[in-house]
């Protein structure tokens, strides 16, 4: 389930990245809650020993299962899954936001213009949240490509202002993503999003982080760096006693701790002086990195 959740994320960003599709919003939308939705109740059966029953609706005070007209057994909804999966509130406040536009769109189709910049804070902070919940409940890396907001360039003629109604919408959504609060969780309502043109800058590719001596070189700051790996050594092995209370920190942790530390996308090291190799070093890491480390140990 969460490799078919990893699928619509994927597909979300793909049609995004189009600039030219006129429906790329509603499909931003429709296929991130869609994404979620899945990756939750994946979630939730993990954590019922991999028993689907647990995301299975039933009648009303009976044990039977509520089916549709097919005869297949309903699930839960997207909310019921979160709750179960007992998400973190700014995850819960984005997807609210998020299921609203789809709502918009699924039902009515159009969206005013003025829905681009919300979509793509929600978007972005959406996509943001999947990786950061997947790595640390699967301890799996999901190699998600960034957005390209090419879609408020250049259109003009495109420009449909949004009714009264919608407005109404957008004033919520406005209230949801500004009303954030600071949070240790690693996760986020919204992202803001600045669009930089350089008419001087041609050529392409993907950013990302590689161990390739090859590739294009891209220095980060402290501050920067700190925000990409937070996490302490004493900090992972916290997190990893919530994931694997009997954790112990024996032969197979230290092999594991290895590989996390060799994987550039789960740890950076930092050298007190970086002109001698030998000198004293230290790890940071990413929050995903006590997924990772959950996903070696147990293998699930």
């Amino acid at each position: 389930m969460a490799l078919c959740a990893e699928d619509a994320l994927l597909a979300a960003i793909e049609i995004y990245n189009k600039p030219r599709v006129a429906y790329r919003e509603q499909t931003l939308a429709l296929l991130l809650v869609n994404a979620w939705e899945i990756l939750l109740k994946a979630r939730v059966v993990q954590m019922h020993g991999n028993n689907l029953a647990a995301i299975y609706r039933r009648e009303r005070g009976s044990k039977r299962f509520r089916r549709a007209r097919s005869g297949r057994i309903l699930t839960v909804s997207l909310r019921e899954a979160a709750e179960k999966a007992q998400v973190a509130d700014q995850v819960r406040s984005n997807l609210e936001g998020l299921c609203e536009i789809r709502d918009e769109a699924a039902h009515l189709g159009n969206l005013g213009s003025e829905f681009r910049e919300q979509t793509l804070k929600l978007g972005s902070a959406a996509v943001r949240n999947f990786v950061v919940a997947v790595g640390r409940w699967f301890g799996r890396q999901v190699e998600a490509p960034h957005f390209l907001p090419l879609g408020f360039l250049n259109q003009a003629d495109l420009v449909r202002p949004a009714n009264v109604r919608q407005r109404e919408l957008l004033d919520y959504l406005r209230k949801l993503t500004s009303d954030q609060t600071p949070s240790d969780s690693g996760f986020t309502v919204s992202l803001r999003v600045d669009v930089l043109l350089n008419p001087e800058f041609s050529g392409g590719g993907t950013i990302g982080v590689t161990n390739n001596p090859a590739a294009p070189k891209v220095h980060l700051t402290d501050t920067q760096a700190l925000e990409r790996y937070p996490l302490t050594y004493e900090d992972l092995v916290e997190e990893c006693r919530a994931l694997i209370p009997n954790l112990k920190q024996n032969q197979s942790f230290h092999e594991a701790m290895k590989t996390v530390k060799s994987d550039a996308n789960q740890a950076l090291e930092r050298r007190l002086n970086p002109q001698k190799p030998g000198g004293t070093r230290k790890f940071f890491y990413a929050r995903t990195a006590p997924g990772r480390l959950r996903h070696l140990l147990r293998g699930d």
